[in-house]
């Protein structure tokens, strides 16, 4: 069912990066007008957080809300940079 680039997924800047065997893509987050150099960076953050988000509501929504929510606090210190 997995249609996206697994992760993990990192932010550094303006650039997101997939990383695993056999994996090496980039994604670059552009400033849209107005957007300050903070703001590109937390898009980043929340970018390269979502394989993440998206595992822990899948374990969550499976019965499994410990395991779960251990991966969704995890994913949220990522997507906000308190990781």
């Amino acid at each position: 069912m997995q249609q996206h680039t697994p992760g993990p997924w990192i932010a550094n800047h303006f650039h997101v990066a997939a990383r695993g065997p056999g994996i090496e893509d980039h994604c670059i987050v552009g400033r849209v007008d107005g957007c300050t150099g903070q703001e590109a960076l937390a898009n980043a953050r929340l970018i390269a957080a979502a394989p993440d988000l998206l595992e822990a509501l899948i374990e969550m929504a499976s019965g499994h809300s410990m395991a779960g929510e251990a991966r969704a606090r995890a994913a949220i210190a990522k997507a906000t940079g308190r990781a």
